[in-house]
């Protein structure tokens, strides 16, 4: 009974644990169904409970915990599919173990254009990250647009990875003016190393290139593998003549022809470039000729990539054939390319020039015959280091000559021999090369046909000779056995390596590990110092807030003002136009009225002069009418009275019409005098009006 008891107990328990919301049927207060032990438990079970609890005020590297989740989402809203709390977790997960050490990497993470703007604000926001890394992505131009602010505003980004994301020359011509005199951008990779997403620039965006690596002072390292942009040469050359910066550039797998070969290398004779790739194009033999002519200047390149190039014996001697003036180049890839046959002139390269230490020739269908003039010129080998010679299908009976050499070289320290045909009799020669030499310290022979007997050889080889350090036996047909001896010998050559050190050489990596540790502790402060500086940012950033709040209201204000007198002196402007014109409309109006009056009055002093003169006509003629009669009675004396009377009536008759027309005239004259008083009446009323109207207008305006 005690037992069902127990187990009725913690029934009930689970029950009230999982239905909160059940009502008690006791009276009494019902006890708490939750223990620490079952608290412990509950969380135990749900894991995700616990993470997202303690994950309520999450950070990494700077970025709070709602711009991570604003990231998730986004990348969700990208893929089209719906958000879970375990793929969130995991998310979480993820970026704090990859925003380490100043990364953000990204890399292949399904991240698409609403990502990129969530990006952007994390780059706003947080100071801490000089590694972006964002390929293999399908970010597109809308999602390179989000990351520009972040882009611009960073100070301490050196590294920008933005590979096959879907970039065409828009997007990329935009990404390309934003980043224009950044100070600190160092690489630059917007490449395309795969089919998917991958970038096409194209040539629309030449001008862009152009410009940016003329007024970009700070650029180092640019790749732009298979990017199609073989059209944009001679703008990428023009810029490349005003960049005193870069020092690596890839631009394999574009299709550059010997003509492109040509433009190009016209400009890299005034470039500081150490680095060169142009891996997978169309160069020839033809387009090895002008890269020689550039080489035999001693120009300052270090390592040239020239793989897959349809390159032949005619080519490789061009480039060997440089090497005799030129004392610079360090690294030379010719791999994948039909060459068959060594030229004379390799042999002053490898026992002449010291500068030359990296040789790859891995994938040239070399022969037997020039497997044999390798072995011979490397027995007077005085600066190559490294050498390839892979994947050429090379025989055991081909390796004698080499092996001889290999007894004799003591400079000569990584040998590939990877993807060959070398079976036991081969791996006995090497083996016995290997007991003599002294200088090899990596050996690969991976991917052959090397079985028991040939790996015992060189167990032996490796526990007689203690500098071999690396020797590559995988995908061979040595057994388990075999492989562990050569480990365990390896093991004590590495060992006694590192005992073989100075007792100096120790004590400086003593003192390096302290410093190390000192440099950590220094990391820690300095990290503590910036999360201050933030801090005080951030206060600076509120008061700068407030300062700009401020700011606005005074210069809305401000506008409003301004819009305020605009109108008023818009309003003075208009008036003292309106008077004008009145002004000049009663200068006019005064002027025609003087202009009638001294017309009305000339009218007056021509009739009146008029007058003047009939009276003067009138009188002389009267006067000389009497001499005239006078006259005439004097002759008549005596004559006949009745006609002398006739003719006194006829001159008064004349005098008095005469005397009639004079007062017609001067009726007439008063009349016209009247009509000028009435004329210059009414004018001078209707000026005093309109005077009086303008003065009413003035008034009011």
């Amino acid at each position: 009974m005690k037992l069902n008891k127990s187990v009725q107990k913690s029934w009930d328990r689970l029950e009230s644990f999982f239905n909160p919301k059940q009502t008690h049927t006791s009276s009494t207060r019902p006890r708490s169904s939750l223990s620490r032990k079952s608290i412990s438990k509950s969380f135990s079970r749900s894991p995700s409970k616990f993470h997202n609890f303690s994950i309520s005020v999450y950070e990494i590297a700077g970025v709070p915990q709602h711009l991570l989740e604003q990231l998730y989402y986004a990348k969700c809203s990208d893929l089209q599919i719906s958000a879970q709390k375990n793929h969130k977790r995991k998310f979480f997960e993820y970026c704090s173990t990859h925003f380490l050490e100043k990364n953000l990497k990204l890399t292949e993470y399904s991240l698409g254009p609403k990502s990129g703007k969530v990006i952007g604000e994390m780059l706003i926001r947080s100071k801490n990250f000089s590694y972006l890394r964002l390929g293999k992505n399908f970010l597109g131009d809308e999602g390179v647009e989000g990351l520009l602010p972040g882009l611009s505003n960073s100070s301490v980004l050196v590294h920008l990875d933005l590979s096959n994301n879907n970039l065409t020359a828009d997007g990329t011509g935009k990404l390309l003016r934003a980043l224009t005199g950044h100070n600190s951008l160092f690489s630059l990779n917007l490449g395309s190393n795969e089919a998917l997403h991958k970038n096409k620039l194209g040539k629309a965006c030449g001008a862009e290139i152009q410009r940016y690596l003329t007024f970009t002072d700070v650029i180092g390292v640019l790749n732009f593998y298979n990017t199609g942009i073989s059209e944009c040469i001679p703008e990428i050359s023009e810029g490349l003549e005003n960049n005193i910066s870069l020092v690596s550039l890839n631009l394999g797998g574009n299709y550059l022809s010997p003509s492109h070969i040509n433009i190009l290398t016209q400009s890299l004779k005034k470039t500081h470039l150490l680095l060169l790739d142009l891996s997978d194009n169309l160069i020839g033999n033809e387009g090895c000729g002008f890269i020689a002519e550039v080489l035999a200047l001693d120009f300052s390149l270090e390592q040239l990539f020239l793989h897959n190039n349809s390159i032949s014996y005619k080519g490789c001697k061009s480039i060997f054939g440089a090497l005799y003036s030129n004392y610079n180049l360090k690294k030379l890839d010719l791999s994948s390319n039909p060459i068959h046959y060594f030229p004379t002139d390799i042999s002053y390269a490898i026992e002449n020039n010291t500068c030359l230490k990296d040789c790859n020739f891995s994938d040239c269908s070399l022969s037997k015959e020039a497997i044999n003039y390798l072995g011979k010129v490397l027995i007077k080998n005085k600066g190559l280091e490294v050498l390839n010679i892979s994947s050429n299908s090379i025989e055991d009976l081909w390796l004698q000559i080499l092996c001889s050499s290999l007894e004799r070289n003591f400079i000569l320290k990584n040998l590939n021999l990877s993807k060959n045909k070398i079976k036991n009799t081969g791996a006995r020669l090497i083996a016995e090369a290997l007991k003599i030499n002294q200088s090899l310290t990596e050996l690969n022979l991976k991917e052959n046909a090397i079985k028991d007997s040939g790996g015992e050889d060189l167990c032996e080889a490796t526990r007689v000779n203690h500098v071999i350090l690396k020797l590559g036996l995988d995908l061979n047909f040595v057994g388990i056995k075999v492989l562990d001896n050569i480990n365990k010998n390896l093991k004590t050559n590495v060992y006694t390596s590192l005992k073989s050190f100075p007792e100096r050489a120790r004590r400086q990596m003593a003192t390096y590990e302290y410093s190390k540790k000192s440099l950590h502790e220094i990391n820690k402060k300095v990290i503590q110092s910036v999360k201050e500086k933030e801090d005080i940012m951030s206060r600076l950033a509120k008061h700068s807030e407030k300062l700009d709040e401020v700011k606005q209201n005074e210069q809305r204000k401000y506008e409003l003002l301004h819009e305020i007198y605009m109108k008023l002196r818009d309003d003075n402007f208009r008036l003292s136009e309106d008077l004008e014109h009145l002004e000049k409309e009663s200068i006019k109006t005064n002027l025609s009225q003087k202009s009638e009056s001294t017309r009305l009055e000339l009218q007056l002093r021509i009739l009146t002069d008029e007058l003047e003169i009939l009276d003067l006509h009138s009188i002389l003629y009267t006067g000389n009418k009497i001499k005239s009669q006078v006259i005439f009675r004097k002759s008549l004396e005596g004559k006949d009275e009745e006609a002398l009377s006739q003719i006194l009536i006829n001159d008064n008759k004349y005098i008095e019409d005469m005397k009639k027309d004079n007062a017609i005239l001067r009726k007439k004259l008063e009349i016209s005098k009247k009509n000028y008083r009435v004329l210059l009446e009414e004018k001078v009323r209707n000026s005093k009006e309109q005077n009086d109207k303008n003065k009413k207008i003035a008034r009011k305006n």
